[in-house]
């Protein structure tokens, strides 16, 4: 995307005009909205996977992300202003109180909304509206309005001590700030056995994770408190544990490869199995037409007739059910096998990620092979001795 935006979006690639999350692009513009219709059909005319669908602001509003922007005018200049925003769709439900989960994670849960809100809306009757929007969401969700009175009101209070503590540091980076940053840091936390310090600046001598079971909140207490254990919960017992996972059937929607007896490879993607398409390659090979579309044909035509594909040798890489990541994956594994077959084009961005993957992707080739050629060696000394 990154890519696609330098080459396509020139008219809109505007610094401070533009800001992205993953597919969803806002823009400041003075394009009409028959203007950008006809823009973004031009640009699902280009050839490729990327399309686009738009959305025009409506009475000076639009939605972004979970923000509502509002154009207005005051003292003859235009302020946007922002406030938050959840979809139609949106389940106006949150974790159940009486869930089997720690207490810490509900009473982030309304913390971390809270603490959402008070960052987006920024007018002061406008948080009203939507902190009762949250309290009537936790309601719904059986958390107790005793609880969520204290929570909501404990974050508005720290949230206002911090606001205080960093006014004069943002005085300093005033207008530097981009609002719509979607830039994200991800980090990742690891059991340790060493000595590890939590937001309080509690030093701990180990770190210990345990599934999550009803009163595990004492036993988290005493282990913090009196042994320096620092005690986090995991939660493997979902309803999917329930279910056998091994009773599913194999997927008819593959990429597949088969071998040539001249060491050239045929990558191909198949959705009615492998079985039923090896019967289409071989009635290709076996009609041996002199304007046949298959490329094992034409391959082993050009070799005059001195190499040969063997369907039944065709082995499985991997299963895929959505049409267009099958294609994909097919391009990927025909590009580092310089198979024969034609395949869609990988966008040139994506080339030098491609084959610093190579070593893994070639070593995934090769196990499907290995795996297939034991299950057949398997299957074979089974019927003899049948």
């Amino acid at each position: 995307m990154d890519e696609y935006q330098k080459q396509h979006l020139h008219e809109v690639n505007i610094p401070n005009k533009i800001w992205r999350y993953v597919d969803d692009i806002l823009i400041i513009t003075k394009m009409n909205k028959t203007q950008l219709d006809k823009y973004v059909n031009d640009l699902n005319k280009i050839r490729g996977t990327i399309k686009f669908t738009s959305e025009f602001e409506q009475n000076d509003q639009i939605n972004y992300l979970d923000t509502m922007l509002t154009k207005t005018i005051i003292n003859n200049e235009t302020i946007l202003k922002i406030r938050w925003f959840r979809k139609d769709t949106a389940a106006d439900r949150l974790l159940n109180y009486e869930s089997s989960h720690g207490k810490s994670i509900k009473n982030n849960i309304v913390k971390n909304m809270t603490t959402r809100i008070l960052e987006t809306t920024q007018d002061n009757i406008d948080q009203q509206e939507d902190l009762n929007k949250l309290r009537s969401m936790l309601l719904k969700s059986n958390y107790p309005l005793k609880e969520i009175e204290k929570l909501i009101k404990q974050t508005c209070q720290e949230f206002k001590s911090n606001k205080n503590k960093s006014n004069d540091k943002n005085d300093d980076i005033a207008g530097q700030i981009n609002p719509f940053n979607a830039d994200i840091f991800f980090r990742s936390m690891t059991c340790r056995i060493e000595r590890v310090k939590d937001k309080n600046n509690d030093e701990f001598i180990c770190s210990l994770t345990l599934p999550y079971v009803p009163g595990m909140e004492v036993l988290k207490r005493r282990l913090e408190k009196k042994l320096k254990i620092k005690l986090f919960f995991s939660y493997p017992y979902k309803l999917q544990s329930q279910f056998n996972q091994s009773l599913k059937g194999p997927s008819k929607s593959v990429i597949y490869q088969i071998p040539c007896s001249c060491k050239e490879t045929y990558v191909g993607q198949t959705k009615v199995g492998i079985d039923n398409r090896m019967k289409q390659h071989s009635k290709a090979i076996n009609d041996n037409e002199n304007n046949s579309n298959s490329e094992m044909v034409k391959h082993f035509q050009e070799k005059k007739f001195q190499c040969l594909f063997d369907t039944n040798d065709a082995f499985i890489i991997e299963e895929e059910k959505d049409y267009w990541k099958r294609l994909t994956k097919e391009a990927k594994y025909s590009i580092i096998s310089e198979s024969v077959n034609t395949h869609d084009e990988i966008n040139a961005a994506w080339t030098p990620i491609l084959h610093k993957a190579k070593h893994l992707i070639q070593r995934k080739i090769e196990s499907a092979q290995e795996n297939y050629t034991t299950y057949k060696r398997t299957n074979t000394e089974r019927k003899t001795r049948r």
